[in-house]
């Protein structure tokens, strides 16, 4: 997974706190939360392969499963933090 992780350029990487500029309402935008939740799903794909070559077929389903509620509970933190910090919050 770390391979995968480092060789994978998100175009808006909300991982990795060092790029953040302290501008939230232009950090969490819908679109760049959309891009990222997209390349985020496109980066747990790539795990699966590699994952499925060295678990079992127990193991791997629940990979699977953890991948999946990983990423719902990571949209649901970007909708909250959306909603406090992005642009239309000012309003």
């Amino acid at each position: 997974m770390t391979e995968e992780k480092h060789g994978f350029k998100f175009t808006t990487d909300f991982t990795d706190q060092s790029k953040f500029d302290g501008d939230f309402t232009t950090y969490f935008t819908e679109e760049k939360i959309n891009q990222f939740q997209q390349e985020f799903e496109q980066l747990n794909q790539k795990y699966l392969p590699r994952a499925q070559a060295i678990l079992s077929a127990d193991q791997f389903e629940q990979f699977k499963k953890f991948l999946t509620a990983q990423a719902e509970m990571q949209k649901l933190g970007f909708k909250m933090a959306a909603k406090m910090f992005g642009p239309h919050s000012a309003n």
